[in-house]
């Protein structure tokens, strides 16, 4: 019988530098992104 695993991810990314201008985001230097995920395989 096949065991299942649950993966749990988290990340935070911080500009370190630029301009809105310089990114189809629009993040500045400062600006923080954060992303999390769970999934069961």
């Amino acid at each position: 019988m096949k065991k299942w695993v649950t993966e749990d991810w988290e990340f935070e990314l911080t500009a370190t530098d630029g301009k809105a201008g310089y990114c189809r985001l629009g993040l500045e230097k400062g600006d923080k992104v954060r992303d999390e995920k769970e999934r069961v395989l």
